[in-house]
């Protein structure tokens, strides 16, 4: 994460809050989604191999 450490705030650092906020919100929004695809991901694997178990018992 971002961490700003200012003693006297500047116009430049004013205007620069936003963006950070909005950085901030963005990971915050990312970071669950990736956690989502990464258990989609597990279970399409997991999925996977099932179909492969059916196959082989239906090959014998």
């Amino acid at each position: 994460m971002l961490a700003v450490g200012v003693i006297v705030t500047t116009p430049a650092i004013a205007k620069s809050e936003p963006v950070l906020a909005s950085v901030d919100w963005v990971v915050s929004q990312i970071e669950p989604l990736e956690e989502r695809i990464n258990a989609l991901e597990e279970r399409v694997d997991e999925l996977e191999g099932d179909v492969e178990d059916l196959q082989e018992e239906q090959n014998n």
